[in-house]
């Protein structure tokens, strides 16, 4: 069987989510702990490590059905009281009134304990259940939100990895490293080999997610201010206009907890939604210029998988988590990249032009953790991932000569990982410092 890296990438990183993926993925590393517990209430401590990023873009964060709770503490407590395994990152989507009431008295009785790995430099979650018996029961999650690696109990190891679509590889991150040896347009030819199969599982994605973009919402975020101002005509009633309302709604939604799974990608929903419904809505509603003509929905399609394509070769330099907003700027980075993809047959000068573009615009967006506001820079990246390409579509592009610009899109991105984890690696320590004056 000849090894898919598209494929593969697909396998490895796309998941239906529900809520924001770091406090969900402690629960996830929770509840596999439960099947190895004969009693909930056999549990003396319930230890929790992670590392810096995941530890700043959870700690605020409401976690979902749990009645406005906040904190890791009440993740990792519903995660092993009611969590669903099989869930992967919808582990919390069948708690209980009942569920939630448990976890909060675990809190509340100092069972549940979260600290920082300050070691760890890449996404890591480690769940030790210490037991009256004085036996222990772990799970230790790496790289990415569901790679869960191992669980120990009673002292036997039992190795989990994630399966490959080509069994003969023994290696799960096998696939990182072809693609963080790969170039921008071998990445553009694997989008274009995309089969039927694939086409038919990124309708999904488009579907799951303009579900949650048409979701009647009861919080008035940012989507409603911008339809506020939409209607007072201080904004544009255009294309993007329309764009950044739908997207910062879906984004609203998820962030106030409707209770609906979305697509995911590497671990984050409101990533994916910029690169899968931004080339989307504006490839089926915008013709091209020159003829006049739809775009062809293929190409639409194409453009979503070279989007995610570009998403999973980005994070082989920078990390699933950053200091910097992936949300903000590693997201529109693919959207624009998608969006030149689609408008102009896939060239790559014009596609490396946009990317650039992108980062000249918005790398500077810092991650200082995840909150209902979160929708404020998608409506940032959503407009500059449009105009990048637009402009790069027009010749309007900014040079080598320029900040961190490389002279490829492919220099670009290690320039980024460069400054997310050179150069930004004391800002997690200031963003908490700052968050903890809060508290």
């Amino acid at each position: 069987m000849t090894y898919n890296v598209y494929k593969e990438v697909i396998k490895s990183n796309v998941n239906p989510a529900m809520w924001c993926t770091e406090p969900i993925s402690v629960a996830y590393a929770t509840s596999a702990l439960k099947k190895y517990i004969d009693n909930i209430s056999d549990i003396e401590n319930l230890n929790i490590q992670v590392n810096w990023e995941l530890y700043k873009n959870a700690i605020w964060v409401y976690i979902p059905n749990s009645q406005w709770e906040k904190w890791l503490e009440i993740a990792a407590a519903l995660g092993i009281i009611g969590g669903n395994y099989e869930g992967k990152l919808e582990v919390l989507k069948d708690i209980t009134a009942s569920d939630i009431e448990k976890a909060k008295e675990m809190v509340k009785k100092r069972i549940v304990n979260i600290a920082i790995n300050k070691e760890e430099k890449e996404l890591f979650i480690e769940a030790n259940a210490h037991l009256k018996n004085g036996e222990n029961v772990s799970s230790t999650i790496r790289n990415t939100h569901t790679n869960l690696i191992n669980i120990i109990s009673r002292d036997k190891e039992i190795p989990l990895y994630n399966i490959q679509y080509d069994e003969t590889v023994n290696d799960q991150n096998y696939y990182e490293e072809i693609l963080k040896n790969s170039s921008i347009n071998e990445l553009i030819e694997m989008a274009k080999a995309i089969d039927e199969n694939d086409i038919e599982y990124i309708k999904k994605w488009i579907e799951m997610n303009l579900a949650m973009a048409n979701k009647e919402v009861e919080y008035k975020g940012v989507w409603a201010s911008l339809d506020a101002l939409t209607k007072k005509w201080l904004l544009t009633d255009d294309i993007i206009g329309k764009i950044k309302i739908l997207t910062t709604r879906a984004t609203d939604a998820r962030m106030s907890w409707i209770n609906m799974p979305v697509m995911s990608s590497g671990g984050s929903w409101n990533q994916w939604i910029i690169s899968i419904l931004v080339p989307y809505l504006y490839g089926k509603n915008v013709p091209l210029e020159i003829t006049g003509e739809s775009i062809d929905e293929r190409i639409i399609y194409e453009s979503i998988a070279f989007s995610h394509l570009l998403n999973s070769y980005v994070k082989c330099f920078t990390g699933k988590l950053s200091a910097m907003c992936w949300c903000a700027v590693a997201a529109g980075l693919w959207a624009t990249g998608a969006i030149a993809y689609q408008r102009t047959d896939r060239n790559i000068e014009t596609i490396t032009n946009a990317i650039n573009n992108l980062i000249s615009d918005i790398a500077w967006i810092l991650c200082d953790w995840a909150k209902l506001w979160c929708a404020n820079k998608i409506n940032t990246a959503v407009e500059c991932s449009i105009v990048s390409a637009l402009k790069a579509i027009e010749w309007y592009h900014v040079t080598s000569n320029d900040w961190i610009i490389g002279k490829t899109a492919e220099e670009s991105i290690k320039n980024l990982w460069k400054i997310t984890k050179i150069g930004m690696s004391k800002m997690n320590n200031s963003v908490l410092t700052i968050m903890d004056e809060k508290i």
